[in-house]
């Protein structure tokens, strides 16, 4: 290629250079069906498959008649069985290595859980040692002269 030569991008709509480039190419497509197989393509539609579970309106997710039906994000959750059980484990411990009298107030884990969930028993639960206590980052006291300010002595 030499300085002078510019770069021709194809356009598909040409069809005189398309033919030329399909000459020098040595491959001839015409009447080719293709592999593309067109049976499976509505099973593949994604309208098809929002009905095949009953969403019929375009919502994203079906209206079912259950009042318990919950949505969210919950990726946090353990993966399995076994995991959960651990994380049960682990919340029942944390709550037995609490003093007697916290243990008798919730009565179990979970209420106490419920419990500290709510903002306004923070400072309650900070009281209680169930939080630890809140800190406040020191107040940096900044000398307004510097080594250079200060006379000799």
């Amino acid at each position: 290629m030499t300085k002078h030569d510019t770069i021709k991008w194809r356009n598909p709509y040409d069809a005189d250079e398309n033919k030329y480039y399909d000459d020098i190419s040595g491959l001839d497509c015409t009447g080719d069906p293709g592999m593309t197989q067109q049976a499976p393509a509505e099973e593949q539609d994604i309208n098809v498959i929002m009905k095949r579970f009953g969403v019929k309106d375009g919502s994203v997710l079906p209206r079912w008649e259950d009042a318990n039906a919950m949505y969210g994000d919950f990726s946090e959750l353990p993966s399995d069985p076994v995991e959960a059980a651990e994380y049960i484990r682990r919340g029942e411990v944390a709550f037995n290595t609490l003093p007697a009298d916290i243990r008798t107030r919730f009565e179990s884990g979970a209420r106490m859980y419920n419990w500290l969930t709510k903002p306004e028993n923070e400072t309650e639960a900070r009281t209680l040692g169930i939080l630890s206590p809140k800190t406040v980052p020191p107040q940096l006291e900044v000398s307004s002269s510097t080594s250079s300010d200060k006379e000799p002595t």
